[in-house]
């Protein structure tokens, strides 16, 4: 029994500079914003946020932006994965389809829902991927399957586990520093406790921030329909823009159908 063929990586693939460059561009906001801790704090995160009261800069800002270190790296993953594909069919174009597929889901699921507040690069992503799908569907569709296996099964057991040890080591330095303030308090060494008792301010602070943002994490969540909008942008940038490339998916999808009904047929 034949496994269906094209598969492969494409024959145009190359280094996916664009990709790249998106993902560190939100990599470097969140560790900017969050000074560093797994977390940003509340005061750097909303103002960057997204809403039809909010500041215009917002819309393009909000895109750069995650509530969570897993809502950060459940974006970038697919991103790498789906970005690299458009981009090795439509090159620098994947950063358009970004952009635009970003900010118009972003726009309409405004509109549509009132009071609404958005953070991170779902709605961008999703163009991405639905592009991916419009261009590439054999390996978007693999690709597709993989990305919640490799997230849920490897990456956020890792990242729930580091976040717990994270956790347990800001209140264990609490404690430490804690003891070391009320010895020398005792000991009368008046300018050393006040430095211990500084830095123990500070990781009191820390653990609020990575506290509070954990807390908003969980609690946090995304409507499908701004995804779907994203998705909707991304073909539709494809369609508009990159005709070739998307008539070239829709012959491929054509393929991978006559591919599965072969190996499905081989199979009886």
């Amino acid at each position: 029994m034949d496994l269906p063929v094209g598969l492969s990586l494409p024959q145009s693939w190359r280094v996916p500079w664009a990709t790249l460059a998106l993902s560190a561009a939100i990599l470097f906001v969140y560790f900017f914003l969050s000074g560093g801790l797994l977390f940003i704090s509340d005061q750097q995160l909303y103002p960057q946020a997204f809403s039809l009261d909010g500041t215009p800069q917002s819309l393009l800002s909000h895109i750069f932006v995650h509530v969570g270190i897993k809502h950060l790296v459940g974006n970038v993953v697919p991103l790498l994965l789906f970005g690299a594909l458009v981009e090795s069919t439509v090159s620098f174009h994947l950063l358009a389809v970004f952009l635009l597929s970003g900010v118009f889901a972003s726009l309409l699921f405004a509109f549509l829902t009132a009071g609404t507040t958005l953070v991170g690069a779902s709605a961008a992503i999703s163009g991405v991927m639905g592009a991916a799908l419009a261009a590439k569907p054999r390996h978007a569709l693999l690709f597709l399957i993989l990305t919640p296996i490799i997230l849920f099964f490897f990456i956020f057991p890792g990242l729930q586990a580091y976040t717990d040890f994270r956790a347990g080591q800001l209140a264990q330095q609490q404690t430490t520093l804690s003891q070391q303030v009320v010895s020398l308090v005792k000991q009368q060494r008046v300018e050393e406790a006040a430095q211990a008792n500084a830095s123990l301010q500070e990781v009191v602070a820390q653990a609020a921030v990575e506290e509070a943002g954990k807390k908003r994490e969980e609690e946090v969540s995304t409507d499908t329909s701004v995804h779907l909008f994203g998705a909707l942008f991304g073909v539709a940038y494809l369609f508009l823009v990159r005709r070739r490339a998307f008539e070239e998916g829709i012959s491929e999808f054509r393929s991978l159908g006559e591919d599965l009904y072969s190996f499905t047929k081989s199979g009886k």
